[in-house]
Order: structure tokens, then sequence, then C-alpha cells
């Protein structure tokens, strides 16, 4: 049995194609999920959080965002996908939810100036 670990991973859509793509152990942005840099501690969130910020201004990327990940042996998977809805929202009736968003993955684009 092994042990779950959190983390996060950044995703953008790449401006020359929107092809979604994550920030590599080498800074650079590969469409492989696999290689994603991990961030496990709030300081490395932080840092890829600055890295999105500085990207989107370049305009390398689109839409940065910090992904909740889930890492056990040896896999990295998404703790939520797009649209699934909040453990507290599922216990509501239907007609009570309201459309679905993603707020573990707030976008990191700079702020208008």
């Amino acid at each position: 049995m092994s042990i779950a670990l959190k983390g996060a991973i950044l995703a953008a859509n790449r401006r020359a194609d929107g092809a979604v793509v994550f920030l590599d152990v080498e800074g650079d942005w590969s469409e492989d999920m696999r290689a994603a840099a991990l961030a496990r501690a709030s300081d490395e969130r932080r840092a890829l959080a600055d890295r999105a910020r500085y990207e989107a201004a370049r305009s390398v990327v689109l839409a940065p965002r910090l992904l909740e990940v889930v890492e056990a042996d040896g896999h990295v998977t998404l703790a939520r996908r797009r649209g699934q809805a909040h453990p507290a929202a599922r216990n509501q009736p239907p007609d009570a939810r309201a459309a679905p968003v993603d707020r573990a993955s707030p976008s990191l684009a700079p702020a208008a100036t």
C-alpha cells in the first residue's frame, strides 16, 4: 500500500496553437503531463505561480493555472477533473447546483494595469 502525496503542477495554453502544456522540470513547456514539475511545498507552489505570471506577461502562454494533483505509486493524476462536483455539492439536489466552476485552479494571469 502506498501513501498518496498531494501537490500541484502548472498548466497553461500555448499561445501559438492553444495546446494544453505543462511546465517541466527544465523550465520548458511540454504537452506531456508526466513531465510536469511537481510542487509539493508552499514555496514551490509560489515559485510556479511566479513563473506563470512571468510566462503570461511574455505572452508565451495563456491562462496559466495550478492544478492540484495526487502522486501515488509513481504516477501523478489530477485531484479533480474539470466540471467534477466538489464533495460538498454532491449532497445537494441537482437543480440546486450551479454550473461547474473549477475553483481549485484559478487563473494566474497578471492583473490588468
